[in-house]
């Protein structure tokens, strides 16, 4: 039962670690993002990544952090769904979705001990 525990405990430590990595991947995508137009594809590809975000985040137990990832999924996906670029109060809201994920990750006490 031990080498599951250290295992479990790696993957919590890992994931963990890759979170700010994760939200700035995110923070830079938007820019590219808004440089080059919100091409369709790409857009769809920012959607993936926050929803992977909101899943993972909910998977390690972390619900702040999954709930501001939520909320800003729901504000990108209204805009993949419809195949409609942003204007400059949805970027604004994008950009404080991505600050709120920012912010949840640090409020957020992780649910199991570090090492």
């Amino acid at each position: 039962m031990g080498d599951i525990d250290e295992q479990m405990q790696q993957l919590r430590e890992e994931y963990r670690r890759d979170l700010a990595p994760r939200i700035d991947a995110l923070e830079q995508h938007l820019l590219r993002l808004i440089d080059d137009g919100f091409p369709h594809a790409a857009f769809e590809e920012f959607l993936r990544l926050i929803h992977n975000l909101a899943g993972s985040s909910g998977l390690f137990g972390l619900a702040g952090l999954q709930a501001a990832a939520r909320d800003l999924e729901a504000a990108v996906a209204t805009h993949v769904e419809a195949d409609t670029r942003p204007d400059a109060a949805d970027v604004g809201r994008i950009r404080h979705g991505l600050a709120n994920l920012r912010q949840s990750l640090e409020r957020s006490p992780f649910p199991w001990p570090r090492k």
